[in-house]
């Protein structure tokens, strides 16, 4: 545990995890002449793991406009010598695609969430309030738009190139306090595909904490591999994620990864600007599973290597710092798509 109360410099910006964004809108523009559409129908849910999803491409042939999404994370009796804490959080996520015209595509994204920790034994978050419910809201529109023309190219053939944007509004809060976990994110980017291969994008978010003030700047960067037919290689959060097509139904996935949450709490232990980090480091297997057409599950499950929670003050710094021990982590998504509107 960690009890450091020296005040901290100047609040310039919180920073708000990756993990935790709607993210800017990554891709790049329509397929070129004589080249296969590419389908995310087959992307497994997996790749949106750790509320990152699978970036826009407005050349990648979207079969259903809407996606609704059930998920719930179990990350049960981790050790906090010497105490122990135990984590449920569902969610329901919800997102259209929106054409825009021959070179733009965008899409509108929602989601809601809670997270609920119990502890017990003698961890000092037990100060905090047993259980703690925490919670998130976020509401985006992110969009891309080609650059180049159908038949052009300006490095490769069949290449294609598009300006990304991002525009979003989220809350992470403990209950009473949605204002005070009010964040703005504008974002900006630059995509390149080409088709059946590869997508990478680069870019840029600037990030606001609407109750608190201050500005932060975040750079991004994602990316998609497709080394054959049926295996791919993307990123997922500060990690990676290896999937594999196993059949027409079932797709088998790898990963590991860095995800981080944070949510602003109510005031307490003589600070009113307090917030709770859970950072972790975790790797796993899963599998995906079409039921029907418009019917998919994903399950998933693996272990944290490093957990570390936290309790920050912005004018004191630390309060608590505790790192947890290896601990099993499992998770379900069961994913609706029911067509397009």
């Amino acid at each position: 545990m960690s009890g450091g109360l020296a005040p901290r410099g100047p609040r310039v910006g919180r920073w708000i995890p990756l993990g935790l964004l709607t993210p800017l809108a990554l891709g790049a523009a329509l397929s070129a002449s004589g080249q296969t559409s590419e389908s995310v129908a087959r992307e497994a849910a997996g790749d949106e793991s750790t509320y990152v999803e699978t970036p826009l491409f407005p050349g990648v042939e979207l079969a259903r406009g809407l996606r609704l999404q059930l998920r719930s994370r179990f990350l049960p009796d981790a050790d906090l010598d010497p105490g122990r804490v135990d984590r449920v959080s569902p969610e329901l996520d919800a997102r259209i695609h929106v054409p825009l015209g021959e070179r733009a595509l965008g899409r509108i994204n929602g989601r809601i969430g809670t997270s609920r920790y119990e502890f017990s034994g003698g961890t000092p978050f037990r100060a905090l309030l047993d259980p703690l419910d925490l919670y998130e809201a976020r509401l985006s529109f992110d969009g891309a738009y080609q650059l180049n023309g159908e038949d052009e190219s300006w490095l490769v053939e069949g290449e294609s190139w598009s300006l990304l944007g991002l525009l979003s509004l989220n809350s992470d809060w403990e209950g009473g306090r949605f204002d005070a976990g009010l964040g703005g994110n504008l974002g900006l980017g630059l995509g390149y595909r080409i088709p059946d291969r590869f997508r990478i994008a680069l870019g840029a978010v600037l990030r606001s904490d609407l109750d608190q003030g201050g500005v932060g700047v975040t750079p991004y960067g994602s990316f998609r591999w497709s080394i054959t037919k049926s295996l791919t290689l993307r990123d997922r959060g500060l990690g990676l994620l290896l999937q594999y097509r196993l059949s027409r139904r079932l797709e088998l996935f790898v990963s590991a990864f860095r995800s981080t949450d944070s949510w602003r709490l109510k005031n307490r232990l003589g600070a009113d600007d307090l917030s709770f980090r859970d950072r972790q480091l975790q790797a796993g297997a899963g599998v995906e599973w079409r039921i029907t057409k418009y019917l998919r599950l994903n399950v998933e499950a693996g272990g944290i290597a490093d957990r570390k929670l936290r309790v920050h003050s912005d004018d004191l710094g630390t309060l608590v710092s505790q790192s947890a021990g290896p601990t099993p982590y499992l998770d379900f998504r069961l994913e609706l798509r029911p067509g397009k509107l």
